[in-house]
């Protein structure tokens, strides 16, 4: 899936705790977590990022800025993933 692209201010930012404060957003009725932010002239590099996620099967978002993009990854992907990913290895231990 290709990521979507978005200026930052439709998106809604919060932070949270995971052994130190990290940042997320919430858009289009999601929350996602920040992966990695890239400056404005590092665009190619956060579009790279994110596909690469995505090829992964994590759906992502890139957030534009006037000075940076940053890659944001939606949570609810990231669950999914993990349960694929948990899957053989608790069919194997069966």
């Amino acid at each position: 899936m290709v990521p979507s692209v978005v200026d930052e201010s439709l998106v809604q930012p919060f932070k949270y705790w995971d052994k130190t404060i990290q940042k997320g957003i919430f858009y289009n009725q999601e929350l996602y977590i920040q992966l990695r932010s890239f400056a404005k002239d590092e665009r190619l590099k956060a579009y790279e990022a994110a596909f690469e996620q995505s090829q992964q099967g994590v759906i992502t978002c890139i957030s534009v800025s006037p000075s940076h993009y940053t890659i944001w990854l939606r949570l609810r992907s990231l669950n999914q993933n993990l349960k694929l990913n948990l899957q053989p290895a608790e069919m194997s231990a069966r």
